[in-house]
């Protein structure tokens, strides 16, 4: 009950506040560089993230990231959750933004048979993007956004990302 309660104030606030949440769904498509680019050749998965907007610029989010790699390690996959912030440099129409993304990256791929090599790293990505008002929808628009990545890990790897795909605010 506390967490109803909890829920429907929190959605009261938002709606009656210059603010509000949103949701969305990307597309990512991941090129390796430097020490990555010697291990991993292309990597691509989705990309969900919730988040709330203050006074049409200011964006704070969370989200998760399921990235598959094509390698010639079997099963090499990256998920990491992460939390964003951008600002946008118009208040309407098609929106320019960049932000910074922090993320907690936790990899993993077979070695040999059995054996599974696992990662836990920080990952730090500067990003630019343009969020496109749909004609479908007013609360619907498209995002396009580039990163670059850093993995605070030995090997120091690092990587460029684009992500398309659809963002809905309510």
């Amino acid at each position: 009950m506390k967490k109803l309660i909890f829920f429907v104030g929190v959605l009261t606030i938002s709606f009656s506040a210059f603010g509000q949440f949103h949701a969305g769904i990307n597309a990512a498509g991941l090129f390796p560089l430097s020490t990555m680019n010697n291990l991993v050749d292309f990597g691509y998965g989705p990309v969900v993230e919730t988040g709330y907007q203050f006074k049409n610029q200011m964006d704070v989010s969370i989200g998760y990231e399921h990235l598959f790699f094509n390698s010639m390690l079997p099963d090499h996959v990256q998920k990491s959750g992460f939390a964003d912030i951008k600002y946008g440099l118009k208040r309407r129409g098609n929106i320019p933004y960049a932000g910074l993304r922090t993320s907690y990256i936790h990899s993993s791929h077979q070695i040999m048979g059995d054996t599974t090599l696992k990662e836990e790293n920080l990952g730090l990505s500067p990003f630019a993007g343009i969020l496109f008002e749909s004609a479908i929808f007013d609360q619907l628009n498209f995002d396009t956004r580039f990163s670059y990545t850093k993995i605070f890990n030995k090997q120091k790897h690092q990587y460029l990302k684009i992500e398309i795909g659809l963002r809905y605010d309510f």
